[in-house]
């Protein structure tokens, strides 16, 4: 951010820097109020919060604030960070002055995102699309996150993501990622007459400064769309296979993005969990406590960002991959800490970074510090947060309380029979200080007959049934074929349109190359879908395979198919893999009786399917 005397040239505004306090606390928890001091409004926010408001019921106000809606409502979802929205009469002045078309947000109690009348205008005569409202509106909403606390105080600059580095560029990449998630168009706006126009009419915008910045929106507003896509496509190839593909395809994406200017935090957090899950079977926990070998069925489960829509949790059940060990595991999981410092560093949601910290701990045998991040992410949660998010963080906390006892009373060796009983007597006496945890509570049951072979482990929590009248419901459904893409990077199947590629293609100066995604819609009149093409070649050193997989994304599962259960009646196996902030709950379906084989749905707490991602071949 610029000096303060130039901080009105900024695209969106700015957010005014007080006199602050102390140095941040510590990084487990967003600072507050009480860390900062309180903020009183001085200069343009004093101005801006007195100025004359429009009337709520004028249709240009309830257009803007139909925008402010759609976008706040997942920005709430995964921040809880209350943000109010003030739209400027039209005869509102500065200083003597009409407003300039920006937006500013001030702190406050809630802070406040102030609209002047000259921006509404400019949207309403067509002149500006609603897509790029919500990106002004995305912008501040960017600052809210990154420079003033949960509860509404300026922090100083050192204090902010970064250290107060590239504020306006990671803003601007949050807001796209924000429109993005709330379904409005980034490549809309990115017209370079569009950002010219607007830039000219902020304060004491210098040409140097212009040029920059508007080649700065420009990249952020024409790719974000394909690194928001690329997101969701890394997660949901950690939810489908146990390969490198996942953790190798978001190393590659985080590269890539670093290198256009700013680091995506959400992108090193996804990083960090992939990584996590792939450690999972082989954690080094177990051979520290002497857990016997029907522990490795255990798994933590790490909340995700809502808007991401997605929560990597490994299967139930994996089997070991060769050559990973448990050197090989630490490793990764120390790989992930660091990850998820950055991530922290950049300002990814709390929750899901003190939640995906706990599970590491966890992993590594830690409990102190799994139970000190676990605490934080609860102290993080939303106030009112959905069932599946409270009972992802009870099964966590269950997890660490056994890894505690266990820790101090290990199992004796498998050999040794009437200790082994013992043993697992004194773990089953213990079972109230875990908790409901099903995974924990699953395990201490087969102990009841340890060392002798484990019984079967019991059907997941809530796990969908099939009933008489979903069977026949489903009888005729059909699950949308993925069509074949072509190989080369950028083509699509007959009839479908590309979306983007990563890289993108027509960006000056880049070459068709042998790694990159291609996203592609469908045909008119068809269902609202995506087809993507991962290609990344195989590697000698590190060995690794290559990745060429084909994913569906459908917006909305066939009617007959909206439903849980109703999956239970296609395909045999459905297998909880985690939790969104937000509630919902995403399931692995195999279906080896299908054309399909495999699929990702994400549902509510009630069994309602609202997303379904075909990945199997």
């Amino acid at each position: 951010m610029p000096r303060l005397a130039t901080a009105l040239a900024l695209l969106t505004g700015s957010l005014l820097v007080g006199a602050l306090a102390s140095p941040a606390a510590a990084h487990d928890a967003p600072l507050t109020c009480a860390d900062t001091g309180p903020t009183p409004p001085v200069g343009l926010c004093a101005a801006l919060s007195r100025t004359p408001r429009a009337p709520a019921d004028h249709p240009q106000v309830a257009r803007t604030v139909a925008t402010w809606q759609r976008l706040y409502a997942p920005f709430l979802a995964m921040t809880d960070r209350d943000t109010a929205l003030a739209v400027l009469a039209p005869d509102a002045q500065l200083g003597g002055k009409p407003i300039a078309p920006s937006a500013y947000i001030c702190a406050g109690a809630p802070p406040t995102v102030y609209v002047p009348w000259s921006l509404v205008d400019l949207v309403a005569s067509g002149a500006y699309p609603d897509d790029f409202m919500a990106f002004v509106l995305g912008h501040e909403l960017g600052h809210r996150i990154n420079d003033i606390t949960p509860d509404g105080c300026e922090l100083q600059t050192f204090q902010r993501p970064g250290g107060g580095r590239l504020e306006e560029e990671l803003a601007d990449k949050r807001a796209a990622f924000f429109i993005a998630a709330a379904g409005f168009s980034t490549r809309r706006i990115a017209s370079e007459d569009l950002v010219t126009r607007f830039l000219a009419a902020e304060y004491d915008v210098r040409p140097q400064d212009s040029a920059s910045r508007k080649h700065m929106l420009l990249d952020a507003l024409g790719q974000f769309d394909a690194w928001e896509h690329l997101y969701q496509l890394s997660l949901a190839l950690a939810l489908s296979t146990t390969g490198h593909a996942p953790a190798r395809l978001l190393a590659w994406a985080d590269e890539a993005i670093t290198r256009g200017g700013v680091p995506l935090p959400e992108v090193k957090l996804a990083r960090a969990l992939a990584l996590m899950a792939a450690a999972a079977p082989h954690a080094p926990w177990r051979d520290r406590v002497r857990a016997p070998g029907l522990a490795g069925e255990l798994r933590c489960g790490a909340i995700f960002p809502a808007h991401s829509a997605f929560a990597v949790a490994p299967p139930a059940r994996r089997v070991r991959a060769a050559g990973l060990g448990f050197e090989q595991a630490e490793q990764l999981l120390r790989q992930a800490r660091r990850l998820l410092e950055e991530a922290r560093d950049w300002g990814a949601p709390p929750l899901a970074v003190a939640s995906a910290q706990a599970c590491v701990s966890f992993y590594l045998g830690e409990p102190s510090d799994a139970r000190r991040f676990h605490q934080a992410a609860a102290r993080l949660a939303p106030r009112r947060a959905p069932r599946p998010v409270t009972q992802a963080l009870a099964d966590t906390a269950g997890l660490i309380e056994l890894l505690a006892f266990l820790q101090t009373d290990p199992a004796p060796a498998s050999t040794d029979a009437p200790a082994s009983a013992a043993w697992a007597a004194r773990v089953r006496a213990a079972a109230s200080r875990f908790g409901a945890a099903h995974d924990v509570l699953t395990y201490v049951a087969a102990l009841q007959r340890y060392p002798d072979p484990a019984p079967p482990a019991a059907p997941p929590r809530d796990a969908p049934q099939c009933r008489n009248a979903d069977a026949a419901r489903v009888a005729a459904a059909a699950v949308p074929a993925r069509p074949q893409v072509p190989g080369d990077l950028g083509a699509c199947p007959a009839g479908w349109t590309l979306a983007h590629t990563v890289p993108d293609l027509a960006a000056p100066g880049v070459t068709p190359a042998s790694a990159g995604v291609t996203t592609c819609l469908p045909p008119a009149g068809q269902p609202a879908a995506r087809l993507s093409h991962v290609r990344l070649p195989e590697t000698t050193s590190p060995a690794m395979a290559e990745v060429d997989t084909t994913l569906l994304s459908l917006a909305a599962p066939p009617k007959p198919l909206a439903s849980l259960d109703a999956w239970a009646c296609l395909c045999p196996a459905l297998t909880p893999r985690g939790t969104s902030d937000d509630g919902l709950v995403a399931w692995a379906a195999t279906c080896p009786a299908q054309p399909f084989r495999g699929a990702l749905l994400f549902a509510t707490a009630k069994g309602r399917v609202q997303r379904l991602v075909v990945t199997g071949r």
